[in-house]
């Protein structure tokens, strides 16, 4: 696992605007262009970056919004900023913008009733065990401040106030005219791009992807904004409240100390624009949900250096016919759009990002052969499918509206955060009739599942098996599997795959489970484990000639034989 820094946010909170990154010359070319400097792009440039794959990101905006949008992240995520190096500082940063999930949400016709109702959020579910890694109740605006110093440091460039223009691809790679604050052109070359760009995608449009699903539900508008309200909270707390004015269906949440967000209804459908919401009108609305036009409100610009008070965000449920359009992948919102019901939107995202950019690397530094990078829409486009459903049917439970694509079953939260299986060529021999997630208890290493958690010791260290993963494939072994272990060793020579061998009971030994029984081998079998931490290819036991076997598995995951290359 890489060592971890933790950054100190607490006295300047916004620090991704004055970092002075991107400030030179655009590069002329690149690996992987990303388009889209929010929680998706910034964790795909910061992977790419951990892998040794140049990068450039670029954000039309000239800095982050300061508005939290998510809310809270799950374990599995928390895994993949464990592997980059940042839990630490995820977990440092948690405590300045959100309240504790373990407190109730409430429902008042303003902050100033006296006799709200209090209930259960069920946010972040309990999911001990399943993960060395805890959900995080941290607001998406300061996992983006501490993404963006992680990738600074491992060597992205990152250029805010870059928009790109125009995209064209062909058979070489991909062109981007891009923009920069100060009207100058800039060409750009890239192997390959990432559109990390949105709900309303341009790449995605301009790629000719359509989208399916409800499409958009409610526009909102967000304002964020500095107050006492001890006088009105007397001694209550909540983590989100539900609130009647200034429009039904409001909400306000606790954003740090003395800092708040509100979120109301908006109605561009009708020609509402921000515009229509000057800063007079933005300290009425929010007097109105307090229930007191007396409380002094001090509203925050949406972004540093910005004068612009209010932010609008589309809610809404799509997912695109296809996640990849040539040398273009689509990721985060661009892909697919979830309902805030769950939880799931912004951790469905970030998976993508783990699950592209191990894929993007092996294929830069000629470890697999571009075919690879079709296993990406083909594992990732089911998850998110499956994911708008189990959104919207947390929406039906809640608000009693059905859409037509609401499926009958809701599956418990740790179902839809850690049991996907993916099928693809990419993984081999996983079920083709299996049902799209599993509970967790139920892992226990079948190819196309995340490997399972537990708890080891690597010499003196604890760990967990998660940390074995991330830097290449593992091929984690029995106790008794010497064959296997000299039939890696004999494959990495020949062919420089990026591969680990580790034995169980000799190289880690575990303290609460049989390690060989949880993944499924016996102790002269082995698991290959990708760098995005999903089983690749298990073989139970021991057979005839293991190296070959090997060299076949790789040859099939990897593309690497003659002929198995397309863009």
């Amino acid at each position: 696992m890489i060592p971890e820094t933790v950054p100190d946010l607490r006295e300047k909170p916004h620090v991704l605007a004055d970092q002075g990154a991107g400030t030179g010359p655009v590069p002329a070319r690149t690996a992987v262009a990303v388009v889209g400097g929010s929680v998706v792009g910034l964790t795909t440039a910061a992977l790419l970056a951990r892998w040794a794959v140049p990068c450039v990101l670029v954000e039309k905006h000239p800095a982050p919004l300061n508005h939290p949008r998510a809310r809270g992240f799950s374990p599995r995520t928390v895994e993949v900023f464990r592997q980059l190096g940042v839990e630490a500082a995820i977990r440092a940063v948690a405590g300045l913008g959100s309240d504790d999930p373990t407190t109730p949400a409430m429902r008042a016709a303003t902050l100033a009733d006296p006799d709200p109702h209090l209930f259960e959020a069920g946010v972040l579910e309990s999911m001990a065990g399943i993960s060395p890694c805890t959900a995080q109740p941290v607001h998406q605006n300061l996992v983006e401040e501490v993404l963006y110093r992680r990738a600074l440091d491992l060597g992205a460039d990152i250029r805010f106030g870059v928009r790109a223009v125009t995209v064209d691809q062909d058979a070489e790679g991909v062109a981007l005219q891009l923009r920069d604050r100060n009207g100058r052109d800039h060409l750009l070359h890239a192997d390959y791009l990432v559109a990390a760009d949105g709900a309303t995608s341009r790449i995605r449009r301009h790629c000719n992807i359509a989208v399916r699903g409800p499409g958009t539900l409610a526009h909102v508008l967000s304002l964020m904004f500095e107050a006492d309200l001890d006088s009105l909270l007397q001694g209550r707390r909540f983590n989100v409240c539900y609130l009647d004015h200034p429009k039904p269906g409001t909400v306000l949440a606790p954003a740090g100390p003395g800092r708040w967000t509100m979120a109301t209804g908006y109605a561009p459908e009708h020609g509402e624009t921000l515009a229509d919401y000057p800063p007079e009108r933005c300290r009425a609305m929010i007097t109105a949900a307090l229930g007191d036009p007396g409380i002094e409100v001090n509203l925050l610009p949406k972004m540093p250096g910005s004068d612009d008070i209010a932010a609008s965000f589309t809610i809404g449920a799509q997912v695109a016919e296809r996640f990849r359009d040539g040398r273009i992948f689509l990721a985060g919102d661009a892909a697919h759009l979830v309902p805030p019901t769950g939880g799931f939107g912004a951790n469905t995202g970030i998976q993508d990002a783990h699950n592209l950019a191990w894929k993007l690397a092996a294929v830069h530094h000629g470890h697999a052969g571009p075919a690879l990078l079709d296993s990406y829409h083909d594992e990732r486009h089911p998850v998110a499918t499956y994911t708008l459903g189990q959104a919207l049917a947390r929406a039906r439970e809640r608000t009693g509206h059905e859409h037509h694509d609401t499926p009958e079953e809701l599956d418990p939260a740790p179902t839809v955060i850690f049991g996907h299986q993916y099928r693809s060529t990419a993984v081999l021999d996983a079920p083709t009739d299996a049902a799209p997630a599993l509970p967790p208890d139920q892992l226990n290493g079948q190819p196309g599942t995340r490997a399972p958690h537990l708890p080891i010791r690597q010499g003196q260290h604890r760990a967990s098996t998660l940390d074995l993963y991330g830097s290449g494939f593992v091929l984690l072994t029995g106790p008794d599997a010497e064959d296997w272990a000299k039939a890696a060793n004999a494959h990495t020579a020949r062919r420089a795959t990026p591969l680990t061998t580790i034995r169980i009971d000799t190289d880690i030994t575990g303290h609460d489970r049989p390690l060989a029984d949880a993944h499924g081998i016996t102790s002269q079998g082995a698991v290959l484990i990708r760098p995005d931490g999903i089983v690749a290819w298990r073989n139970a036991s021991s057979v005839q000639n293991p190296g070959a076997a090997l060299d076949e598995a790789f040859d099939q995951l990897l593309h690497n034989r003659p002929g198995s290359s397309t863009d």
